[in-house]
């Protein structure tokens, strides 16, 4: 029944715009609702958000919780709780955000002020003495070792 007459207003709206029903239809169904939403606070969208959380989600604790002005208290409160942890989680990002950009200002800093490092030579090996590996002498301790065993 309620789709029908949402779908009733909106081919009235869009096919005969310039009639008064029309006219008022827009205003009712649109125009009204979104200055709503623009003069709600975000407390205000927290509780909303929170209380169609409740009516779709939590049936039984509705029954429980009885009248309307108890689960009206109840959403306002958890909207309350939700909107201080939104808020501390926001603080606590916006203070490591600094510490953060203050640690990369501080090491743009310091790498643009160090001087610059020498170039490096390469070494080159020196060359070996013709007769290096030549050490067939004999009689060094190595030898003896050799022919110990």
């Amino acid at each position: 029944m309620l789709t029908g007459l949402l779908i009733v207003a909106t081919l009235i709206t869009k096919l005969f715009p310039e009639t008064p029903l029309a006219r008022s239809l827009h205003r009712a169904l649109i125009e009204w609702p979104l200055a709503r939403l623009a003069a709600m606070d975000r407390r205000h969208a927290i509780f909303v958000m929170i209380l169609v959380g409740l009516v779709f989600g939590a049936s039984d604790l509705l029954v429980m919780l009885g009248p309307a002005d108890l689960i009206l208290g109840f959403a306002w409160d958890v909207s309350i709780y939700a909107d201080t942890l939104l808020a501390a989680a926001a603080l606590a990002a916006v203070a490591r955000s600094r510490i953060v950009w203050r640690a990369l200002l501080v090491d743009a800093l310091r790498r643009s002020n160090r001087p610059r490092a020498r170039s490096r030579r390469t070494l080159r090996p020196r060359p070996l003495a013709p007769n290096a590996n030549d050490a067939d002498d004999g009689d060094g301790p190595a030898w003896a070792l050799a022919l110990a065993a």
